[in-house]
């Protein structure tokens, strides 16, 4: 490697320690020397205060002295030529797209900005992975995205594998390597409508259902972008376990998270979805013991489905009238459900002929308990006066 090169370098470690690793503990350290009174404490101030300004004089020249000559090592003698790729770990971890790198969303950084354990060029093998919280934390000098992602993936059902075998997803398995997007770009692998590929990656089989549903084909055919994809329901990084009683898809959540869709006024207008579907629920039986935090009773993905939601004319759906008595049916609802069983309309309020009988009958019952427990409040209020009259006229 040329001598530059190692000039570049040591510009480049120098760099990073005052971006990541100095000026968050200094700004802490200011905040703490002022708090004092002491004349030691105004002393340190004024100290860490010399070193923000020398911070930023230096910093601005430095980009340009470690970024061209870094990369064209990199990409020219290695990872920019298609020929040199080796198998590591199962992955063609070597080559570099090169005009993917120039269009991503990282275009501006030098490739010691991510890989920042490499301390020469040509590096030893294997490299430590990059730790992309090197830039993405809260107040970045660099002002890199950062509001607390990574605390969220930490604590999120994914972040929470365990070294058992299982495949740990990292950043780069969602949002890419070299190749990253914004969310806004259409060939990002976090665009919305690719975001169900993204995580198909992994979960397959729920891939392949969502892909053949109502919400997977309004995404994915008919590219409409209101439909829900993977995100809308199980949240981006904060993904937490469906056993998880903070989780939007724990079984006592779920119709509320449906709502966010089925309850919005400008959704459910603009794309004709039926009306009062979550009130209708809310106000059944089945409604009621979820808002109490019942966890077996029925909620909307126990009848409709969750990755498999199919709509109600479809043979296939869980809800088609062929099949919601075995749907209703299931061992932990009713399982001596027969046919008749489901003869009747389920999301009451909402329905319209042949079942307005059930809403005349619901009006009948209504005015039986208005009469019945109104006569016998007026009956005591009567016998109670009629006491009262009797006691002041000397009656007992």
């Amino acid at each position: 490697m040329s001598t530059q090169c190692c000039f570049f370098n040591a510009f480049h470690r120098f760099r990073f320690t005052l971006t990541n690793r100095l000026y968050p503990t200094i700004s802490i350290l200011c905040r703490t020397g002022l708090s004092r009174s002491s004349s030691h404490g105004s002393l340190l101030v004024l100290q860490l205060a010399c070193v923000l300004i020398l911070y930023s004089l230096v910093l601005p020249c430095l980009p340009a002295l470690a970024d061209p000559e870094t990369d064209r090592a990199c990409l020219s003698k290695c990872h920019g030529q298609l020929k040199r790729q080796v198998e590591i770990q199962g992955k063609l971890a070597m080559h570099v797209d090169v005009a993917a790198l120039r269009s991503s969303i990282h275009q501006q950084l030098s490739c010691l900005d991510c890989h920042q354990a490499i301390a020469q060029i040509p590096h030893k093998e294997p490299i430590a992975p990059v730790d992309c919280v090197d830039c993405h934390y809260k107040g970045n000098p660099r002002h890199a995205p950062g509001g607390g992602e990574y605390r969220d993936y930490v604590e999120s059902v994914h972040g929470q594998i365990q070294e058992d075998g299982k495949k740990r997803p990292r950043c780069i398995d969602c949002h890419g390597t070299h190749d990253i997007r914004p969310p806004s770009d259409e060939q990002s692998r976090i665009y919305k409508m690719r975001i169900p590929e993204t995580c198909g990656q992994c979960h397959t089989g729920i891939y392949e259902e969502y892909e053949q549903s109502v919400h997977g084909q309004g995404l994915l055919r008919d590219r409409v972008l209101d439909a829900p994809g993977c995100v809308d329901c199980h949240g981006i990084h904060r993904i937490l376990s469906p056993e998880d009683p903070l989780s939007s898809v724990y079984p006592t959540h779920v119709s509320q998270t449906c709502a966010h869709c089925h309850d919005a006024v400008e959704i459910v207008g603009k794309y004709g979805v039926s009306t009062g579907r979550v009130v209708s629920y809310q106000q059944s039986y089945h409604g009621l013991a979820n808002k109490y935090g019942v966890r077996a009773i029925a909620n909307c993905a126990s009848c409709h489905g969750a990755h498999n939601i199919l709509p109600s004319t479809d043979p296939a759906s869980l809800i088609h009238p062929d099949n919601l008595h075995q749907t209703c049916g299931q061992a932990n609802c009713h399982p001596q459900a027969v046919e008749s069983f489901a003869l009747g309309p389920v999301h009451l309020g909402v329905v319209s002929p042949p079942y307005d009988i059930a809403k005349w009958i619901q009006n009948a019952y209504i005015a039986l308990i208005v009469l019945v427990i109104g006569g016998m409040l007026l009956h005591n209020i009567l016998d109670y006066i009629s006491i009262r009259r009797r006691k002041r006229h000397g009656f007992h």
